[in-house]
């Protein structure tokens, strides 16, 4: 899968994956990108968060933390993730790599793409796999 970059005017970055031919990302290519921006121990973050939901849901999540790469220069990058899949395997719904020059703005651009994510995945893709009744979570990153 070809990989995208969005920098936005506050320097943020969003990175993803183009799945619009396939209606899933898979796990090796998310996970090809998590090894880079953020380190083996995202991975597994998402791997025991899937350990806890119930067949067929689903589950968004930013987690509250976050990684920092030092790039040439000396300059510190923050990243984190957002994540939005199912319990299976290769069943990711979206899922992105949010950089930024500081902490705060990690956390607020991380906030604002969370909720875009999920109002996309709503609208357009009609791709949230939920009970009745039930609202995707609103991850928020602390």
């Amino acid at each position: 899968m070809k990989t995208y970059q969005n920098v936005l005017p506050n320097g943020a970055r969003v990175i993803g994956l183009d799945h619009s031919q396939n209606e899933y990302i898979r796990d090796k290519d998310f996970f090809a990108l998590l090894r880079k921006y953020c380190g083996e121990d995202a991975i597994e973050m998402i791997l025991e968060k899937r350990k806890s939901l119930c067949p067929g849901w689903n589950s968004t999540f930013s987690p509250p933390t976050y990684w920092i790469k030092v790039q040439k220069g000396g300059k510190k990058r923050y990243s984190n993730f957002l994540f939005m899949g199912t319990d299976m395997r290769d069943e990711i719904i979206e899922a992105l790599i949010i950089t930024a020059p500081s902490v705060d703005l990690l956390k607020a651009t991380c906030n604002c793409v969370c909720e875009l994510t999920v109002e996309f995945v709503k609208k357009e893709k009609n791709g949230i796999i939920l009970p009745p009744g039930s609202k995707p979570n609103q991850p928020e990153l602390n």
